[in-house]
């Protein structure tokens, strides 16, 4: 809810429209990430269902602005400098970077396989979307999804510590990079 009023700042056409696409692609990861944790309650001494964890995964691509749910962060772009800056860095985006992390353990072989194609299409989307763009903060949003891709990719070979540590400098330099952009 915090985010809708941040985006929606500047009370015009298209700050509301990307309020209400930012709140309504979250509600969605909301609701994918409800379904995990009751899922998860029922299959708390056993393994895990497969249909508990796509959702789970549904959750983290979306709060993470992956491959399928990516429209709603480009539109988030018509808030403040600072607001971009704190979305981009260390709150919406890397909420689903940390719920991979946090449940890491129930992901098998094929998991990782599905999670290693879909930051792969996700990344190379980004990166021809960011061709086409000739507003600065926007190529700086799709840099961002990009950039995220690459975390679940490394996720995706097991490689927890560096994306952990990638994340972490992600959330440096991108927070300054906004910030060195501007409006």
């Amino acid at each position: 809810l915090v985010s809708y009023f941040l985006v929606k700042f500047y009370l015009n056409w298209e700050a509301l429209s990307g309020a209400l696409n930012t709140i309504f692609s979250n509600r969605i990861g909301d609701f994918f990430l409800i379904y995990f944790f009751c899922s998860e309650y029922k299959f708390m001494f056993s393994l895990m269902d497969m249909m508990s964890i796509l959702f789970l995964f549904m959750s983290c691509l979306t709060k993470s602005s992956q491959f399928p749910f990516f429209g709603w962060l480009v539109k988030a772009m018509v808030a403040p400098t600072p607001v971009s800056s704190l979305v981009h860095s260390s709150t919406l985006v890397v909420s689903g970077c940390f719920l991979m992390y946090i449940y890491f353990e129930n992901y098998n072989f094929s998991f990782m396989m599905f999670l290693f194609l879909i930051s792969l299409l996700g990344m190379l989307i980004s990166l021809m979307l960011i061709l086409f763009e000739i507003d600065v903060k926007k190529m700086v949003a799709y840099s961002t999804m990009s950039q995220v891709s690459l975390i679940f990719l490394f996720f995706s070979y097991g490689w927890f510590f560096w994306s952990l540590l990638y994340l972490i400098n992600h959330a440096l330099f991108k927070s300054l990079l906004f910030l060195l952009v501007g409006t």
